[in-house]
């Protein structure tokens, strides 16, 4: 029993050195910017969301002359378009392409993000969602990432609590650290995983491995099997934008119901990744449940103080993990939720995994829109 627990344990310290070069690695840089770029924006019924995006997007310290913001309106029925259609007469570079119907062959934030490329009219594509508030630096801080080998750039999102509760502070936590292994995974040139909330790629990377079209059955998936379907097609680098300037932040689900949903609807897309990454990702999850069940060996007495010490040391070096990357994003968690989210976080994955593969995903107001919440 004890060799197999110090295996489990080599195994975890193996997944700890995979994060720590994510937390220090840095990725090259270039000072050749492109001369014009796109920001595009799928939306459907974003009317509360919609202003302080735009607001956002019109506080860029890039030029505003040297980019285009393409919203693409997926059949909203709130006051999305009147919204739009007034923050055109403030923006002169919002384009907005409205959707009457959407397309059978393919999921509709996939559609909508599809058409907004064909629209664009540059080589430098930046993504993020209607929810989302980007930093006034975003677009300036990103574009150096694009070096002549760089083929797509996830950016940090972390989602920011907006109350006390435990769901927002645990979801704070979560996000940083799903950060923190897309940063890891891409130092190693192996997609894990991204966010759509902050994804920036070549329009060229997009058509030549024929757009969303090989990932389109999946209903998730326009920015991690993205970023899977890049590293298998092309020969591009990976990068992540992990300036706190590139930050693009975003509020936590505000209900256990959206909260599941949405996980529901990420791993359901995470069947689909490479072996590599699934193999990170089953070491991690299974070393990290086991060593968490370690304090129930101590009422069997039997090497107590060698158990209770890897316990101890497993939180410690959690600890550490998450304070360092607090550091280095530049970003504030709610450490006194870390032993709940010890906890609760493999509850979560081993439960919401397994759910994932026969429960139906769940759409924002019948089965042929999507909720874009990512």
């Amino acid at each position: 029993m004890i060799i197999f627990i110090l295996t489990i344990f080599l195994i975890y310290l193996i997944w700890i050195l995979f994060l720590i070069k994510g937390l220090f690695y840095s990725f090259e840089k270039t000072d050749r910017l492109p001369h014009f770029i796109s920001v595009i924006i799928a939306a459907h019924n974003e009317a509360a969301n919609l202003p302080a995006l735009l607001e956002s997007l019109q506080s860029q310290t890039f030029p505003q002359n040297k980019f285009e913001i393409i919203i693409v309106d997926d059949r909203s029925s709130d006051d999305s378009p009147k919204i739009l259609n007034e923050w055109q007469q403030k923006l002169p570079n919002l384009r907005v392409i409205r959707i009457e119907e959407t397309s059978l062959n393919m999921p509709a934030k996939k559609f909508a993000l599809s058409l907004g490329i064909e629209k664009s009219r540059s080589e430098i594509l930046l993504f993020t969602d209607a929810d989302c508030r980007p930093a006034a630096t975003w677009i300036e801080a990103t574009l150096p990432c694009f070096t002549r080998e760089t083929g797509i750039v996830v950016g940090f999102a972390p989602l920011q609590a907006q109350k006390n509760g435990f769901l927002q502070k645990f979801t704070a936590i979560e996000s940083v650290f799903d950060n923190l292994v897309a940063k890891a995974g891409l130092a190693w040139q192996i997609p894990m995983t991204a966010t759509g909330r902050n994804l920036a790629y070549r329009k060229s990377v997009y058509e030549k491995v024929n757009g969303f079209t090989p990932i389109a059955h999946s209903i998730s998936g326009d920015d991690d099997l993205f970023l899977h379907l890049v590293r298998k097609k092309t020969s591009y680098k990976l990068a992540f934008a992990d300036t706190p300037k590139s930050t693009v932040v975003s509020s936590p689900p505000m209900s256990w119901k959206h909260f599941f949903s949405q996980r529901i609807r990420h791993f359901s897309a995470g069947k689909y990744y490479n072996f590599p990454s699934k193999i990170l990702y089953g070491l991690f999850y299974l070393s990290h449940t086991i060593l968490l069940l370690l304090p129930v060996l101590l009422f069997f007495g039997k090497h107590s103080w060698l158990i209770a010490g890897l316990f101890v040391t497993k939180l410690l070096i959690d600890f550490t993990i998450f304070t360092t990357a607090q550091r280095k994003f530049k970003f504030d968690l709610p450490m006194n939720m870390m032993f709940f989210w010890e906890y609760f976080y493999p509850a979560e994955v081993w439960i919401i995994g397994i759910l994932s593969f026969f429960l139906p995903i769940h759409w924002k107001e019948n089965s042929s829109v999507e909720s874009y919440d990512q």
